[in-house]
């Protein structure tokens, strides 16, 4: 059988992994059968997608399909600052600053929901000391609004910015944070 579902759409993206914004449907089975466990054929629109494994979905029961990468939408992170300061007379410490500007560009016709997540990262060394400067969250709280939306900061140092973008519209996000530790420890990975 052929069934035509509504779809909810939204994006989601991790610009520090890979600067493309994927596209998701969030679908509700309106049919009275269930649909069986399997491979099946995803369109959108009339265009063919591909292929996906589909467990067993019961009537009125939602499912995401993912729908691959969406060129519509551009993304860009890029370094903006790494500043190193020297701390102390005798024991000196070294304190790093970074800074990333992530760029969201639509070229749609369409105002869409984006999910953009980046990190803080966490140390496993006490001597490593790191503080999240942007984006801020009021004391206590773990989200904070933002012009287009909301921005949550999640267990194990994640950042996630749910947004709605305009047609046309170019949004950009920023985090910093700050990274002490002892001068005669290395750190790699920053």
């Amino acid at each position: 059988t052929t069934e035509s579902l509504k779809s909810d759409f939204s994006y989601s993206s991790v610009p520090k992994l890979a600067e493309l914004a994927y596209l998701r449907a969030s679908i509700e089975n309106t049919t009275e059968a269930p649909f069986l466990s399997g491979n099946a054929n995803v369109f959108f629109g009339s265009n063919f997608v591909g292929t996906t494994y589909l467990n067993t979905v019961i009537p009125t029961e939602k499912f995401d399909v993912s729908l691959g990468i969406d060129d519509g939408i551009r993304i860009k992170r890029q370094q903006i600052r790494d500043y190193n300061a020297e701390k102390g007379l005798f024991n000196k410490s070294v304190k790093k600053t970074f800074e990333y500007k992530i760029t969201i560009e639509s070229f749609k016709r369409t105002e869409d929901t984006i999910l953009v997540v980046d990190e803080f990262p966490q140390s496993q060394d006490e001597r490593i000391k790191v503080e999240s400067v942007l984006p801020e969250f009021p004391k206590e709280k773990w989200s904070a609004p933002h012009p287009n939306g909301i921005v949550e900061k999640t267990g194990g140092g994640l950042v996630q910015w749910r947004l709605r973008i305009k047609p046309k519209e170019k949004i950009e996000l920023r985090i910093r944070y700050t990274v002490e530790y002892p001068r005669d420890v290395r750190i790699d990975g920053l």
